[in-house]
């Protein structure tokens, strides 16, 4: 477990969303104006991996990959 996360009575980290929500914002602007805007749930996401410097995993990269500083993985061979 990261030691900046609070952790509840049943161990779960508590993730502060203030910065994800900073982040998001700034990225949201940056996609629509370069015409390349995210889906709101992909973009969300996007930014808490990047915020909280995690990697995304997914197998959907396209939905992903205009989201500055992500770093994505995708585990899935077809």
């Amino acid at each position: 477990m990261n030691d900046k996360y609070k952790v509840d009575e049943d161990g779960k980290a508590i993730i502060p969303v203030s910065p994800i929500f900073d982040h998001y914002a700034e990225e949201k602007a940056r996609l629509t104006l370069a015409g390349t805007p995210t889906g709101e749930f992909d973009l969300l996401i996007g930014c808490t991996a990047v915020s909280e410097k995690m990697i995304m995993v997914t197998e959907n990269v396209d939905d992903f990959k205009n989201i500055k500083d992500i770093q994505i993985e995708n585990w899935i061979e077809r």
